[in-house]
Formats: C-alpha cells, sequence, structure tokens
C-alpha cells in the first residue's frame, strides 16, 4: 500500500511540474512571443531545472504544442452542443455567431500573438488546422437542417471569420451586436429565393 501511494504521489507532482512549465512558457509566449522563447527562459520562470524542461518536452516544438493545446482548451471553442435544441438555421446561426463572437473576444490576446510571429511555428500550425476542422464541422451542424449546400457553407464560414467581426467591432458595434448583425445579414442571404440556377450560383 505505502509504494501505491508514493507512486500515485510522484505521478501527481510529475503532473503538475508539466502544468507548471506550460503555464510558464504560455506566459513568455504572451509577454514576447514563441520564437523568442527559449528552453532556458521557460526553466527560470518554471522555476525548475532546464534538463526537467526537456524531461517533459524534448523540443521547442513539443513545448509549442502543449501550449496551443492549453491555450485551446482554456479559450473554450465552441461545441456543437450549444446548437441543441435549435430547429431552425435561422436560430442555429445566430447562436452560433454569437458564440464565436466570444470566441474570438477571449482569443485576441493570442490572435495578435500569433500575427506578430516573423516565423511559421509548426505546433501552432497544426493548432490552427484543427481550429478550422472544428469551425467547418460547426458550421455544417449549424446548417443541418437545410441538407447539403456548398454555397451556403462557404459564405457562412466567410462570414464568421475573426476579421468581420474585428471591423464590426472597429466601427462601433458591441460583440453581440456584430454577432446580430452577421447574423441578420446570414438570415436575409438564406432566405432569399432566387429565380435562376446561375443567379443563385453568383451568390455562392
Amino acid at each position: 500500500m505505502p509504494r501505491r501511494y508514493d507512486l500515485g504521489k510522484r505521478l501527481q507532482q510529475k503532473d503538475d511540474t508539466r502544468r507548471r512549465i506550460v503555464a510558464a512558457a504560455a506566459e513568455l509566449y504572451r509577454e514576447q512571443g514563441v520564437s523568442q522563447t527559449s528552453m532556458a527562459q521557460v526553466a527560470r520562470r518554471a522555476d525548475v531545472a532546464p534538463g526537467t524542461v526537456r524531461n517533459h518536452f524534448a523540443t521547442t516544438d513539443a513545448l509549442a504544442q502543449a501550449v496551443a493545446d492549453h491555450v485551446l482548451d482554456a479559450l473554450r471553442m465552441p461545441q456543437p452542443a450549444v446548437l441543441d435544441g435549435l430547429a431552425t438555421v435561422g436560430e442555429r446561426l445566430r447562436v452560433l455567431a454569437h458564440e464565436m463572437g466570444s470566441f474570438y473576444e477571449r482569443s485576441q490576446p493570442w490572435y495578435r500573438i500569433q500575427q506578430l510571429e516573423t516565423s511559421p511555428v509548426r505546433a501552432w500550425e497544426e493548432a490552427e488546422a484543427g481550429y478550422y476542422a472544428a469551425f467547418d464541422r460547426l458550421i455544417h451542424e449549424a446548417l443541418a437542417p437545410m441538407g447539403p449546400n456548398d454555397g451556403a457553407t462557404a459564405v457562412v464560414a466567410a462570414m464568421l471569420q475573426p476579421a468581420v467581426f474585428a471591423t464590426l467591432r472597429s466601427r462601433g458595434s458591441t460583440a453581440a451586436g456584430a454577432a446580430d448583425l452577421i447574423a441578420d445579414v446570414l438570415g436575409v442571404w438564406l432566405a432569399t429565393p432566387l429565380a435562376a440556377p446561375e443567379e443563385r450560383a453568383l451568390r455562392r
């Protein structure tokens, strides 16, 4: 029994150290960027030996990946469950617009860091690819009541981009107001009947 207790305690200490290293790296990334942060700096901030950082993360990419996973988890990417119980596409898009707007508000500091990076961060590119895959799944789920529609999917994806929210916010909209404007525009566009398939294609 004592041995089992000691093993559990050691595993807990290892997990705590790992979390402390990831938190320290995240702080440094926010302060000075990913490419400007060294393993030695992370070790000092986490108050551990450099070798301890290497034991947990063999490369800077592995550490950057862990931070990216931690950040996405903390920012709480919207999940398809937010659409549960909503029958109409209009309702679903409005909720999704508000959820994505809130997500972008929470993400602003990290988005700015990514934009300022002078060289690509491979681990963050992989995290970004995962984000866009989740984003596409949300849109498909929101549009599910109307069936497959590539044109509608593309328009909704374009309208829910961070740049659209940022433009509306820069012109005086609140976060909620920007989400409502986007949902209103999408609702009108999706409800507008078009006389001919070629006109529909132009709208796509």
